[in-house]
């Protein structure tokens, strides 16, 4: 645990502390980071950030207000920045998204899906991952859910897009129920996860299967580089799970009974990333314009991914 980190007030600004961690409900949190400032943005903060001591999470403590969130992504183009967005498409092939989009087929193969089956992408950004699935299993039938808009290149699409808050119980507004939902680099930006991942297993068909990518806060990578690791961004990354407080989370989840059974795994991920995205969000950007080509590879910068299935 960090030298600064220091007991906790009761309120910071006048808005109240959560007492208790958003996996695991433990008490046992204390702050690590004072008054950071989100690292594109350095108007939007400052935020504290806080750690789990029993399941090893972070988060911001308080979190922003749902004003806050929906002001700060009003100025992102679908959900990322366009510095972000830019870089990452220059290498597209072998971007994150097609990754994932790869192993979302292979995971439906997995479970024995037909190749007509039902799909729903929770936070869906711009669409990158779900219009490259629609075309890795053209049979299928596939919905997007995220806050703003479709982007314009997804209106004419067969992919049906859904305006609903995914930190609010959007669940209650979607009356069918998909085989395979998926959430990818989203759970990071939910202020509570517990409520998020009970509402995708509701929409989960028994028999279906919930896939999650997120950081791991619990990496190597995360402990290395501590403030320098890409995936914390204050005020917009809101908590970093582990996969100790997934884990928790979804056994809490499974107990319940609100959602039925659920089995689950939860494990590290390596990601493709372009060598230009990485120096990117390493802020090295002028190291990648001495390079004469680009490359991919899988980074270990420090992610895990859950399966869950329905029973």
């Amino acid at each position: 645990m960090d030298s600064d980190m220091k007991e906790s007030p009761a309120s910071v600004g006048g808005v109240a502390l959560a007492s208790s961690c958003p996996y695991c409900h433990s008490a046992a949190i204390r702050p690590r980071y004072r008054q950071h400032f989100h690292k594109i943005n350095p108007t939007y903060g400052p935020f504290d950030f806080f750690v789990c001591a029993a399941c090893g999470c972070g988060f911001n403590n308080p979190m922003p207000s749902n004003e806050q969130l929906k002001s700060f992504y009003s100025s992102y183009s679908s959900g990322m920045p366009e510095e972000y967005r830019s870089a990452m498409l220059e290498y597209e092939d072998s971007s994150w998204h097609s990754q994932i989009a790869r192993d979302l087929v292979d995971l439906a193969g997995k479970h024995r899906l037909q190749p007509g089956f039902t799909w729903l992408d929770v936070g869906s950004g711009a669409g990158e991952i779900a219009g490259k699935l629609s075309k890795l299993a053209p049979a299928s039938r596939g919905t997007c859910i995220d806050l703003h808009p479709a982007p314009e290149y997804m209106q004419d699409s067969q992919v049906r897009w859904l305006q609903h808050d995914i930190n609010a119980d959007f669940s209650r507004d979607v009356a069918e129920k998909f085989q395979l939902v998926y959430a990818s680099a989203v759970l990071e930006h939910v202020v509570n996860p517990e409520k998020f991942l009970i509402n995708c297993l509701k929409l989960t068909e028994p028999g279906g299967v919930l896939y999650l990518f997120c950081p791991d806060y619990s990496s190597l990578a995360s402990k290395v580089m501590g403030q320098k690791w890409p995936y914390y961004l204050p005020g917009e990354h809101v908590t970093l799970p582990t996969k100790k407080s997934v884990r928790t989370c979804l056994d809490g989840i499974s107990r319940s009974g609100e959602v039925g059974e659920i089995n689950f795994r939860v494990g590290g991920k390596r990601i493709s990333y372009s060598v230009q995205y990485m120096l990117f969000a390493l802020n090295l950007r002028w190291l990648g314009k001495m390079l004469p080509f680009n490359f991919s590879l899988k980074f270990p910068t420090g992610a895990l991914e859950a399966v869950i299935v329905r029973l």
